[in-house]
């Protein structure tokens, strides 16, 4: 059996909860308090670390509040290793250095290495060694399997001196029930919509995004889920109907993505990206930085893949999707559908057994 040790990433409940329900999982070990566990769709056995979770995922704050990044991590993974004892443990990364004696230490990430995106944002390798990209890197070097969501994220760690063979690729799961609701529905709307869900941080793309908005062929509609402020250059285009509708819950982005006639993600990194795979459930088409799983998810059919920071490619993968006559878009949002169904937080299991078996034993 394994342990899942996390600060964040909520992600990790429903795939703790997936490991619970076929006998894997030992515990999930988390900064977050159990109610909120059970929100998320958490699993039933838990270990709540009494941290807050909030001071540590704003790390900008932590210098202004006394706190050490590093401090943090280590005082949680001394928590997590007292509650795991000698079993196998999961990481998501930055909390892995309590866990050198282990024997099974797998390190799960869910971002591309930090040197590489701080290469994709033109900085140099030394702003890529914040506490937490320091906490990264060093527990992915020292643990025995590094687990990773993509091949464009299983690149970039190998590039930055992991082992080709302890990097396994395992995809991340979708609540589909919830997402694909309405994928059986779909239509064309009669204008052209874009849905993006992404913050301002550079390395989202929104800079590539305004770029090509310029070149389109003809006006559309573009409706933008994140914390954007209204002015933020997207939403002084005059060519184009921008609606920047700030933050929304899990429901009203469905909805969005549902009525949208494209999804796009623009980020220059993106070590998965799970609204790409969120847009897919709902039946809508996706024009997807080729950094992330883009190439894997998308090469049925279900939509595009650009070259990561070129705006020119971008708009013309947006002009190929708005070109495609109402059958034609239809089948696109089927195969869109048909993609997502195989990426159900149900198989998670399954597909970490087959990465990383001596990782899973049931008992």
């Amino acid at each position: 059996m394994v342990s899942i040790a996390v600060g964040g990433r909520w992600t990790a409940f429903e795939e703790s909860a997936a490991l619970e329900r076929v006998g894997y999982l030992q515990s999930l070990i988390t900064t977050y308090p159990w109610p909120l566990v059970k929100v998320l769709h958490g699993p039933s056995r838990v270990s709540s670390a009494p941290l807050s979770l909030f001071i540590r995922q704003r790390t900008d704050a932590l210098p202004r509040l006394g706190a050490d990044p590093e401090a943090i991590a280590t005082r949680f993974s001394a928590f997590a290793a007292s509650k795991v004892g000698s079993g196998k443990v999961i990481v998501w990364a930055g909390f892995g250095s309590a866990f050198e004696h282990h024997d099974g230490v797998a390190v799960q990430s869910t971002s591309a290495h930090p040197v590489a995106e701080a290469h994709l944002l033109g900085l140099p390798d030394d702003c890529a060694t914040t506490p937490l990209a320091r906490l990264i890197h060093n527990d992915c070097l020292a643990a025995h399997i590094l687990i990773v969501p993509s091949e464009y994220a299983r690149r970039t760690y190998i590039e930055s001196g992991v082992a080709a063979h302890r990097v396994r690729v395992v995809p991340h799961g979708l609540d589909l029930p919830f997402w694909a609701r309405h994928s059986d529905a779909r239509s064309r709307s009669t204008g052209f919509t874009v849905a993006v869900v992404a913050s301002q941080r550079p390395i989202k793309g929104l800079g590539v995004l305004t770029d090509a908005l310029e070149q389109l062929s003809a006006p559309l509609r573009l409706i933008l889920v994140g914390d954007l402020p209204r002015s933020h250059p997207l939403n002084t285009s005059t060519h184009h109907r921008v609606e920047l509708v700030g933050r929304r819950s899990r429901r009203q982005v469905r909805d969005i993505l549902t009525s949208a006639d494209l999804c796009v993600v623009p980020s220059l990194s993106e070590g998965f990206s799970l609204v790409l795979l969120e847009a897919l459930a709902c039946g809508t088409p996706v024009v997807a930085t080729d950094h992330s799983c883009g190439p894997e998810l998308l090469g049925d059919g279900g939509g595009r893949c650009f070259a990561s920071g070129d705006s020119v490619d971008l708009a013309h993968m947006i002009d190929d999707i708005r070109a495609l006559r109402p059958r034609a878009w239809l089948e696109t949002s089927r195969v869109a559908a048909r993609t997502a169904r195989r990426y159900s937080w149900t198989s998670y299991p399954r597909w970490l057994k087959s990465a990383a078996p001596e990782l899973l034993v049931s008992g």
